[in-house]
């Protein structure tokens, strides 16, 4: 075997052995990116409710009217809030259950890898 040849295989092993890193980091990339989207959805809705009622309150001529307009606009935000959390803790099982998936995977891989060493080693 040449110099040439044994750093190729160095090279190999490494890339094999860094392989699982690189599919890990690209779930993780993935799955912060859904988390990420979705609260930048319910901030945004927050956020345009925010701006509702301000104007609400700037074009109400009572406060009973304003009252009641707030009213709505906060069952609004509560239930924008509270379908947020929701969407974000089942994204949140969903990545979870993903990792798990890909874990055992690469666990079941390395297994079959370490019980064929010793075949290809005699």
């Amino acid at each position: 075997m040449t110099n040439v040849q044994s750093i190729q295989s160095l090279v190999d092993a490494a890339q094999e052995a860094m392989a699982p890193m690189g599919k890990y980091n690209e779930f993780a990339a993935s799955a912060m990116e859904r988390v990420l989207r979705k609260q930048w959805e319910v901030a945004g809705a927050c956020f345009e409710l925010g701006i509702e009622e301000l104007h609400a309150i700037a074009k109400s001529k009572d406060v009973q009217g304003a009252m009641s307009t707030q009213q709505d606009i906060v069952a609004r935000l509560t239930d924008t809030l509270t379908r947020g959390s929701t969407e974000l803790m089942e994204i949140v099982r969903e990545n979870q259950a993903e990792a798990i998936d890909l874990w055992t995977k690469q666990a079941q891989a390395a297994g079959d890898k370490v019980t064929k060493a010793p075949k290809k080693a005699a």
